[in-house]
């Protein structure tokens, strides 16, 4: 998805990334009872018959006919164009797509709304059908939102997460924003459901949204994502991408200094221990990272629970961090899963079909949160 980085980068990085997950060995220590097991295969195979059997691998392409994204649904493409832009300069418009289940009735019923980030060389509909998130949509009860970065604003459809302006709340963040306000307030969803998820660059772009705007997002999902707040600039995204950060802190400190009303953010992280892209040591700190916004002590964590959806290769653990018996952050590694979503259709690229089903897990976790006024 990415340049790879040199070889002796690449070397050291993988020595730094065992140093810093070494460290963090204490904070992952297992205990000997066991948390609920939500994303083990008998959550899974309730919705599984739901989901087509992915297809064997083959050749990847973009998707031409979206029929199948109108299962159960419609779904319907729009843009939004920030109140500052002029109409006649496209660069600006967000282009974004939305399904809707036929069971939602507009004036009737208060539907949750998802957002969905697709990551660097995906369109919307590439991440809708890999991810198969409409189908969960249509059983559930919930819209989604697939905003879509243009080429113009960059050639292989990245979200610039490093850039400074984006993670100060411009840029795409604030056209993100703006996009669900005006679904919403077209549609009628409920405000107090919004949740939003992103892969990759898209991952790192979900976190700011919901950061930067807490009072609009319930709840946020990472998969695959870098570290928070640690980048600046292009090279030094590929550097924390690999090395993580020596200090995941500050980006916090600064952000709760500036939002001193900040209601704190439920956070899923899903990441593969095979990520060569962005390197497990990124979900580590984003643990640490989103405890300290929620207020958890990293130290008073849940003991891990290990669980196996499907075979013995889809192996994962999940390290939850509570509030009052709730999950307010749930860390889940994936043992053999590289850069891509869990539990997908592997027709698609940037997907793979075994490993829990993160699309579900994303559902499940985000179902337990409301945003209170």
């Amino acid at each position: 998805m990415l340049k790879t980085l040199s070889k002796l980068w690449l070397s050291n990085a993988v020595r730094l990334a065992k140093a810093q997950a070494a460290g963090q060995r204490m904070l992952l220590k297992s205990a000997t009872r066991s948390t609920k097991k939500s994303c083990v295969s008998e959550k899974k195979s309730s919705v599984s018959a739901l989901l087509p059997t992915p297809a064997k691998q083959g050749r990847r392409k973009p998707v031409a006919d979206v029929s199948s994204l109108n299962v159960g649904g419609k779904w319907t493409r729009s843009y939004y164009l920030p109140p500052s832009a002029s109409p006649a300069d496209p660069a600006r418009r967000l282009a974004y797509w939305l399904y809707v289940p036929n069971q939602f009735v507009a004036g009737q019923d208060s539907f949750p709304l998802v957002v969905m980030l697709h990551g660097c060389e995906q369109t919307a509909a590439d991440f809708a059908s890999g991810t198969r998130m409409n189908v969960l949509a249509a059983h559930f009860g919930f819209a989604v939102l697939y905003p879509q970065q243009v080429v113009s604003g960059h050639a292989h459809r990245c979200w610039p997460w490093y850039q400074q302006s984006l993670q100060r709340g411009g840029a795409e963040v604030a056209s993100v924003a703006g996009a669900i306000e005006k679904v919403v307030a077209q549609r009628g969803f409920d405000r107090s459901r919004i949740y939003i998820a992103g892969l990759s660059a898209g991952a790192a772009l979900a976190q700011i949204v919901a950061l930067r705007h807490p009072h609009l997002i319930a709840a946020v999902c990472s998969h695959s994502g870098p570290v928070y707040g640690a980048a600046d600039s292009r090279m030094a995204a590929f550097s924390v991408m690999q090395h993580g950060t020596r200090d995941a802190v500050r980006p916090i400190d600064q952000l709760l200094s500036e939002q001193s009303d900040f209601p704190g953010m439920p956070m899923l992280i899903l990441h593969g221990e095979q990520d060569t892209v962005v390197r497990p040591v990124n979900a580590l700190q984003l643990a640490w990272q989103f405890c300290q916004a929620n207020a958890l002590s990293t130290s008073a964590h849940e003991p891990i629970a290990s669980g196996v959806a499907g075979e013995s290769c889809d192996r994962f653990r999940m390290t939850d961090y509570c509030r009052d018996q709730k999950i307010v952050v749930r860390l889940c590694q994936i043992r053999h899963l590289n850069h891509a979503w869990s539990g997908g259709d592997d027709t698609f690229r940037f997907n793979v079909g075994s490993g829990p089903d993160a699309s579900l897990m994303c559902w499940e976790f985000f179902s337990q949160h409301v945003r209170v006024a």
